[in-house]
């Protein structure tokens, strides 16, 4: 069943006109609201960008201390037991008062870096950092050490000064 179109529909269709769309509406200029969106995020980014930039200085005797860790194991030498207690000893120089670590040595000072971080010395590097600069023949550092030696460097706890009793 063929359905031809009658002269009247034909008629309907020649009626027909496009859809009027409006313009679309413009982003510019904004809404007051919305500068005062873009001032808190920008705000925001700014005070993030500035606790970012602090952190990154405050730990910049970490990574100097990791280099000087990676390029004395690198050498033909390797690292010893001494030259990896002196950075130990540089860093919490850097993060803690001269008083509480300059005088440290032997089982003190084993005791101290142990207090610093979470995990505890391997028995090897304790016993090397105790006998220190004494002993007979300086042991070279072994990879379990020097692993050690990145975390701690990377991270033990900074200094934070005792506050005020009211």
């Amino acid at each position: 069943m063929s359905e031809a179109l009658t002269d009247e529909q034909l008629g309907d269709l020649d009626r027909l006109r496009d859809i009027v769309v409006s313009d679309p509406v413009s982003w510019w200029p904004l809404a007051p609201a919305w500068y005062v969106v873009i001032a808190i995020v920008m705000l925001l980014a700014g005070v993030v960008s500035w606790k970012f930039w602090q952190k990154w200085r405050a730990n910049a005797f970490r990574r100097a201390a990791l280099a000087e860790v990676e390029a004395a194991a690198n050498s033909a030498n390797g690292l010893s037991v001494p030259q990896l207690a002196e950075i130990f000893k540089r860093c919490a120089l850097t993060t803690y008062p001269r008083e509480q670590v300059a005088a440290l040595s032997g089982d003190g000072w084993v005791g101290w870096l142990d207090d610093k971080y979470s995990e505890p010395m391997p028995e090897l590097l304790a016993q090397a950092m105790r006998e220190g600069l004494y002993a007979r023949q300086q042991k070279e550092v072994s990879h379990e050490m020097l692993d050690y030696s990145r975390q701690w460097i990377s991270g033990h706890r900074a200094y934070s000064p005792p506050t005020p009793k009211n």
